[in-house]
């Protein structure tokens, strides 16, 4: 009995989104709940996402509102509740539809990423544009959000996806080994 009114007066938290947060506060979050900073980011970036288990109710109720106040969209709810499913996830390229907008584009992407903008901005120019692999709708749209007007997200399952493959000048064994790698894939 001890052990179902235990289970009662305990939550999950679940994060909806990474909102207005950024990669910093998925470190502290990690810190502030003793597990590995990966594990937060994936949770954070592939949210909706159960962060943590078992909490007791009072100490699920305060996490949510900080995890509020950082700028995350988080809820707490009973253990026998659904979990929420996995979600489904995406490459996410940045297109720039004017030119005026990569620099603040870069600005953005850098500390969306935890990344300075000179490698934001080589992420953004290096073929194919991919900028975030494997994330939710979710960080997608929290992305998109704080992106300035001239810039659009394009996102996709990479499952489904097509992809050109530019072989430029390189070592001959480069080509030697790719391209039978290719056609035992089926790709021309």
């Amino acid at each position: 009995m001890e052990a179902g009114a235990r289970r009662a007066d305990e939550r999950r938290i679940v994060v909806e989104s990474i909102g207005s947060a950024g990669p910093a506060a998925a470190a502290a979050v990690a810190k502030g709940l003793g597990i590995p900073v990966a594990r937060a980011v994936a949770c954070l970036y592939r949210a909706p996402a159960v962060l943590a288990d078992e909490v007791p109710t009072g100490a699920a109720d305060e996490m949510v509102r900080l995890l509020e106040r950082i700028g995350f969209s988080a809820r707490a709810e009973p253990l026998d509740a659904p979990p929420p499913r996995p979600t489904e996830l995406l490459d996410v390229a940045l297109h720039v539809v004017d030119v005026g907008a990569l620099h603040a584009a870069a600005e953005v992407l850098g500390a969306f990423t935890a990344s300075d903008p000179g490698t934001a901005l080589e992420m953004i120019l290096a073929p194919p544009g991919l900028v975030l692999g494997a994330v939710s709708a979710a960080t997608v749209e929290a992305l998109r959000e704080r992106l300035p007007d001239g810039v659009e997200l394009v996102a996709a399952r990479p499952e489904a996806s097509r992809y050109h493959v530019f072989l430029l000048d390189g070592p001959p064994v480069l080509r030697e080994r790719l391209m039978p790698d290719l056609a035992r894939l089926g790709v021309s």
